[in-house]
């Protein structure tokens, strides 16, 4: 008996691609199924809403306002001012009123910082001169005073002319508790003299 003979076919066998599952309509025509997620969607971004902590303690705090502080110095002319007013230190004091910077007033805190407890940094401003009326000779300085500042506790003078002045007293308004009135009636020396400063409390 003869054996059928097997012959094997030459070219590589191919893997056929696998596609889905047809599914058939109503019409009888068979459909691949689509599905909604394609390699061209965006992912949808997470937007998270919130605040950071104390982020309303710091907006409360930009609320807090300065204060704008005028303050008004008398000095008294006298006999002595009247007869110095001749000569070159006249002239150089001249200048100086001139350029607004006759007086250096200084603020100082009567309260001490809370953090630290050291002294609160103090507020320097010069005094122009504004006006001279019979033996009352005015200036003035302007101040911005921080909202934690608290209460004037003293006031640091300095005479930037090169001959003592009687300063008869300093009125600070603008404050919300009212003016602060402090007398001195005393006299205030030439820097070029004594570099030291002169004190004078509210109390």
């Amino acid at each position: 008996m003869l054996k059928p003979q097997l012959h094997q076919s030459a070219l590589p066998t191919k893997i056929p691609f696998l596609l889905p599952k047809p599914f058939l309509h109503g019409s009888g025509h068979a459909a691949f199924p689509v599905h909604s997620s394609s390699l061209f969607t965006k992912p949808n971004k997470q937007v998270r809403v919130g605040y950071k902590h104390g982020s309303i303690k710091s907006i409360a705090s930009v609320t807090q306002q300065t204060t704008d502080v005028k303050a008004v110095l008398t000095v008294k002319q006298t006999v002595v001012d009247f007869w110095s007013d001749i000569g070159i230190e006249r002239g150089l004091d001249d200048f100086t009123d001139l350029f607004g910077k006759t007086l250096l007033l200084e603020l100082v805190s009567a309260e001490l910082d809370p953090k630290t407890g050291l002294e609160k940094a103090s507020i320097r401003k010069y005094a122009h001169k504004i006006d001279h009326e019979g033996e009352d000779i005015k200036y003035e300085a302007d101040f911005v005073v921080p909202p934690d500042f608290g209460e004037v506790g003293a006031i640091f003078v300095e005479n930037e002319h090169h001959k003592e002045m009687y300063l008869h007293d300093v009125v600070l308004d603008g404050f919300p508790t009212g003016p602060v009135h402090v007398t001195c009636d005393s006299w205030i020396h030439s820097k070029f003299d004594n570099k030291k400063k002169r004190l004078f409390f509210t109390n």
